[in-house]
């Protein structure tokens, strides 16, 4: 809490400490051990005989001194160690997460990550759980899915945890809500939302030209991909597709043509259908 929106401020008498109020009155007795500074969201750690808990600006006691260690995640959320492993508890002191994590940590406003074994996994911000604690490393992507990463390699979940890719592969490219391009051993395939293989990883290179067509391609042939049709409708006997290239008085011109575009943290293919990965940060390697 800023300095000047302070409503209370701790004071000590007899080698304790208590919160007097902006009038001067004594709104909690001079118990304490310890009052630290009112922060954020109008919260303060207090200690009492070696064990912290929690108090408000009115000196209510929020969450009694009986924890190791205690961190405010946001308004309503407070994470407690407990014998050294962390808890969530909500501000009116009901279990959010179990006892039993490393580090907790709450997650772009809307989620909570929590490591175990050193692997994260997130719930929702009731403790709801979307996927268990098996994963090195966790993003959040266009606000629709969770790229997860297991040692070098990656996979996909949507928001509910549902897996979409397992984390086997080198790249994975987000071509529309219901087509999802991923690398393995150097060659390209596609799942749909819900994980089923509409295209095997055979191809070395994709493109899109057209709303409705991609052209997939492998040793020097090329296949199109028909998406209303949910199927490869050629089989190689063809030398190219249409690129959009139209004739307009007499010149050539090239229509736009939508490439894929690569999840954040990817590099753009090159002309061989190659990529190079940069390793990112996802969720915080720190404490709650």
């Amino acid at each position: 809490m800023a300095l000047s929106a302070q409503r209370s401020y701790p004071v000590k008498m007899n080698k304790k400490w208590g919160l007097m109020n902006a009038e001067g009155e004594l709104i909690l007795p001079a118990e304490y051990d310890g009052i630290g500074e009112f922060k954020r969201y109008g919260y303060a750690v207090m200690q009492k005989n070696g064990e912290v808990g929690m108090i408000d600006y009115k000196g209510a006691e929020i969450v009694s001194p009986q924890y190791d260690d205690i961190k405010v995640l946001d308004s309503l959320l407070i994470a407690v160690m407990d014998d050294s492993e962390w808890m969530v508890l909500d501000i009116n002191g009901k279990v959010i997460l179990e006892k039993g994590y490393e580090k907790v940590h709450v997650w772009e406003g809307r989620f909570l990550g929590y490591m175990k074994g050193k692997k994260w996994g997130l719930s929702d911000l009731n403790g709801q759980k979307i996927c268990s604690p098996k994963y090195d490393e966790l993003s959040l992507l266009k606000d629709k899915y969770f790229k997860t990463r297991v040692n070098e390699s990656f996979g996909l979940l949507n928001l509910n945890g549902e897996v979409i890719l397992e984390p086997l592969c080198s790249d994975i490219r987000i071509y529309s809500d219901s087509l999802f391009f991923y690398k393995v051993d150097e060659s390209w395939g596609a799942v749909n939302q819900d994980g089923r293989e509409v295209i095997p990883a055979n191809y070395q290179n994709f493109k899109r030209v057209s709303q409705n067509f991609i052209v997939l391609s492998r040793d020097k042939k090329h296949y199109l991909y028909s998406i209303p049709a949910v199927d490869i409708i050629t089989d190689g006997e063809y030398d190219a597709f249409s690129e959009g290239k139209i004739e307009l008085d007499g010149k050539v011109e090239n229509m736009k043509s939508i490439d894929p575009a690569p999840i954040a943290g990817f590099e753009d293919l090159d002309g061989d259908g190659n990529d190079l990965i940069d390793d990112i940060e996802i969720i915080e390697d720190a404490d709650a």
